[in-house]
């Protein structure tokens, strides 16, 4: 299904619901999961990556409302790989008081091109290591397809494929979570990321609305 991004704007349909299952996700703990052990002297339970794709025409971008309701604190670190129409792309640590702070300029990346996804793991992996990891999608979705399309490079969007390699190639995260793409819910989605992830959240139907 084609989406008509001039006459609606996505919103963050599925935001509270990840906020929410974040959470109870953190206070349940866990001993480890399928990214490896964790030495204790690693840092932090939890690490949270936000891969934010909104370099579109007409587009919720949710990264402020992200940042109000999410932030850093003592098992938790919050990351956002952030690009949008109107700038570059960047890496942000979000703090325990809800500020972005700035860590990687990059530039002008393509969001649908699995390097750039790749650049986020590595650099959250490296910097933030924590004993579970949870990797979540912002942008459009195509359901069996792909998702997270740029606008400004040909509408170039992350197939399923493009998605698991560098998942798998960082080691795998423990939550994969389509924070708004439309129609991510798919089993064959769900599918190609069967051995890179323990759990997958999606919607089955369109997360946007019109108006």
């Amino acid at each position: 299904m084609q989406q008509t991004a001039d006459a609606c704007r996505q919103r963050p349909a599925m935001l509270l619901l990840v906020f929410g299952l974040l959470l109870f996700v953190i206070s349940c703990g866990g001993d480890g999961g399928p990214t490896g052990s964790c030495p204790p002297d690693c840092g932090k339970s939890w690490t949270f990556m936000l891969y934010d794709a909104a370099d579109l025409e007409d587009v919720y971008d949710p990264f402020e409302d992200f940042c109000v309701r999410m932030g850093s604190g003592a098992d938790l670190n919050v990351l956002v790989f952030r690009d949008t129409r109107d700038d570059s792309a960047k890496i942000y640590y979000i703090d325990s008081r809800h500020m972005p702070v700035l860590k990687v300029s990059m530039g002008e990346v393509n969001t649908g091109r699995p390097e750039t996804l790749a650049a986020l793991l590595e650099y959250s992996k490296q910097n933030y290591p924590a004993e579970r990891y949870i990797l979540a999608f912002y942008g459009h979705g195509r359901g069996w397809v792909g998702a997270c399309q740029d606008a400004t490079d040909g509408n170039d969007y992350l197939t399923m494929e493009e998605m698991r390699a560098p998942i798998a190639d960082a080691g795998g995260v423990d939550l994969v979570l389509f924070t708004g793409p439309c129609l991510m819910g798919a089993v064959e989605s769900v599918y190609e990321l069967r051995n890179c992830t323990e759990v997958y959240v999606g919607s089955e139907d369109l997360s946007y609305y019109c108006y």
